[in-house]
């Protein structure tokens, strides 16, 4: 437990919970070496670097723009 016994982890651990998940989702879809974008490159017939770095980076963007608003407002209402 990383933060579980700070003042976040305890007061906030929906926002911590939720912080986490997203910056995971991000990692995988932005790893060249991960098995989705591997699998989906080699369905698709490209490499796993264009699937990470061009066809995701929009995703991306726009999971991290509504993540960070969702976080924002989960943490400044309690949660």
């Amino acid at each position: 437990q990383l933060l579980g016994p700070s003042p976040l982890g305890q007061d906030h651990s929906l926002s911590l919970a939720l912080t986490l998940s997203v910056g995971w989702a991000a990692a995988i879809s932005l790893s060249p070496i991960s098995a989705m974008c591997l699998v989906t490159g080699s369905l698709c017939g490209v490499s796993s670097q264009r699937v990470a770095w061009v066809w995701n980076r929009r995703f991306v963007g726009i999971l991290l723009a509504l993540a960070a608003a969702a976080i924002a407002l989960l943490h400044s209402a309690g949660q």
